[in-house]
């Protein structure tokens, strides 16, 4: 996991990782005009860790409102067609990620997280993912 310059900000597990959240927390900036709550941090920072959740992801957030709809499956008409090799279309990793999204991102109840069965099914970028996420919506304290 790559951090900024004062440890206080995750930037991703990789480049492409880091570039795109930063590039979602700007949108949200502009959109706002404040920075993202440690929520929407956490859901950027795991949304934006994959191109193909990403792109189911983005068209269900509307910043302005603080409003995202995280609920249903990840997948994108097509994807298997183009012959797109992407982790998350269809993957248990992705719908866990999205599962711990939905927790720290929703004020409504959620089925319970099984902790242990997510370390332990996780790929280590997954897990990096998640202690992302996790550090970004604990706030740097």
């Amino acid at each position: 996991m790559m951090w900024d310059s004062d440890e206080q900000t995750a930037l991703g597990v990789d480049a492409a990782h880091g570039a795109a959240y930063i590039e979602a927390l700007d949108e949200y900036a502009q959109a706002c005009g404040q920075n993202a709550s440690a929520p929407w941090r956490a859901l950027l920072y795991i949304g934006t860790s994959d191109a193909i959740l990403w792109a189911w992801l983005r068209p269900r957030l509307d910043y302005a409102r603080g409003t995202a709809n995280l609920h249903g499956q990840v997948e994108l008409p097509g994807v298997k067609d183009r012959g797109i090799p992407l982790a998350s279309h269809g993957s248990t990793q992705a719908g866990k990620l999205l599962q711990v999204a939905r927790h720290l991102f929703s004020h409504q109840s959620e089925p319970a997280l099984d902790v242990t069965g997510l370390l332990q099914t996780l790929s280590d970028r997954g897990y990096h993912v998640l202690m992302g996420a996790l550090h970004e919506y604990r706030g740097h304290h």
